[in-house]
């Protein structure tokens, strides 16, 4: 494996697709970096924010567009946006 190319901040605008640095036009791969990597960890659990950084699958470039998300806890407790307080995540078995 090659190394990862270097994170570039881009504008998302109306609409994002196309790779600014090789033309590719059937979007991207996505990757979660979590915030405040490399700092020690809280006594108290916080919930886990990441940053969303798109990854271009032609050429490998990176862009963060300034999401954020927060994800669930390893043992499956939600921190975040979860089913039964989120309507853009589907409830149902599975969906907890």
């Amino acid at each position: 494996m090659g190394t990862l190319a270097e994170i570039q901040t881009v504008t998302a605008g109306n609409e994002l697709h196309v790779c600014p640095n090789c033309g590719y036009n059937r979007g991207f791969h996505t990757s979660f970096i979590r915030e405040n990597t490399g700092k020690d960890e809280p006594v108290k659990p916080t919930p886990r924010r990441y940053h969303v950084i798109l990854i271009c699958p032609e050429c490998g470039a990176r862009y963060d567009v300034g999401w954020t998300c927060t994800l669930a806890e390893p043992d499956g407790a939600s921190t975040g946006a979860h089913a039964a307080g989120n309507p853009l995540i589907p409830s149902g078995p599975g969906n907890l």
